[in-house]
């Protein structure tokens, strides 16, 4: 699902491994998917705000993030 480089290349479980043992890359990598993850999220709100749907929008992500804190 995610499009950032650090997940196209690296399994979870790798990424995991190197945040795990203290290795630099895996917080470059963490650092990548974050900005990757943030700036596709602010493209599509920008989108849905110029389309007059930025209400669905949030509504969208708000369910989103009350399935990952379940």
């Amino acid at each position: 699902e995610c499009r950032c480089p650090a997940c196209r290349h690296h399994s979870r479980a790798y990424l995991r491994h190197l945040i795990r043992s203290g290795e630099s890359l895996g917080m470059r990598l963490t650092a990548l998917h974050n900005l990757t993850y943030y700036l596709n999220l602010l493209t599509e709100c920008r989108d849905a705000i110029e389309n007059g749907g930025f209400s669905s929008l949030h509504a969208r992500i708000e369910a989103l993030d009350e399935r990952r804190l379940r």
